[in-house]
């Protein structure tokens, strides 16, 4: 993953919410072999990288979908999903969510969120009495959209919670940064959705081509179609329109001394 994410604080960014299309698939790895690196604790604790924390509910699930747009370009699994009953049958939508910028050696960011009344407390719950939160989850890379674009919600804009580094004597930082990457480290290399989504790279790439293909015809009838004739092509038709008048001039005599 080569491509620079997006990970401006959300405190410096507008309201836009459009995708950045600079991070197309076509700057996405796919092969198992480059998924991004994270960082160590203390290259993200030294670093500009920030973590953010927002709960609340996600009515309208402008959060969830961005975040399983960014992980269906992914060739991953999240393991854990299958054996989330609280998460499943809490129908409040309430999640918990953390977001790392530049969680990556690529400085690609990383998000996560749980979801589910009980999830959320045990995840809360373990700040300051676990290592890190070893509940059900989902996590994914983020290369899409930026910071802001997840945080910045229409329903609570504004209230998510920027950790600081020496607060609780550092041991929210870094219970969140533990959380973040065991949920990295469970995540799963599917290898069919590897396949897919070099199907859907090679299928756009023979789509571009395919345009490129049919607009350089199209321009070049556009241009044949306006082209000149030639010298040669002109004389040619000057001297056949020519004879042609020569032809209807000496017909129409012949007939009028006939009717005479």
């Amino acid at each position: 993953m080569a491509a620079q994410a997006r990970s401006a604080s959300p405190e410096n960014m507008d309201m836009d919410m459009d995708m950045d299309m600079d991070g197309d698939l076509d700057s996405l790895d796919t092969d198992g072999s480059d998924t991004p690196d994270a960082k160590t604790f203390d290259e993200v604790y030294n670093s500009d990288a920030q973590i953010y924390v927002w709960s609340g509910p996600d009515h309208s699930f402008e959060i969830r979908e961005k975040l399983h747009l960014e992980f269906k370009q992914q060739p991953l699994r999240n393991v854990t999903l299958a054996g989330d009953v609280d998460g499943q049958a809490d129908l409040s939508d309430r999640i918990t969510l953390v977001y790392i910028t530049k969680f990556y050696h690529d400085d690609y960011d990383f998000a996560m969120y749980v979801k589910g009344g009980k999830n959320m407390a045990a995840f809360m719950g373990g700040t300051f009495a676990k290592k890190r939160y070893e509940g059900p989850y989902f996590a994914t890379p983020v290369s899409l959209y930026s910071a802001a674009d997840i945080l910045r919600t229409k329903s609570a804009p504004y209230k998510h919670d920027k950790v600081g580094r020496t607060e609780s004597l550092g041991k929210r930082f870094r219970y969140l940064y533990e959380s973040a990457k065991l949920a990295w480290d469970r995540l799963e290399y599917d290898h069919g959705r590897d396949r897919e989504l070099h199907r859907r790279v090679d299928s756009e790439e023979r789509g571009k081509e395919a345009d490129k293909e049919y607009n350089g015809m199209e321009e070049w009838l556009r241009r044949d179609s306006t082209q000149d004739s030639s010298p040669t092509e002109g004389a040619v038709c000057a001297a056949e329109n020519a004879f042609a008048m020569e032809d209807d001039g000496d017909g129409g005599e012949a007939m009028e001394e006939e009717d005479l």
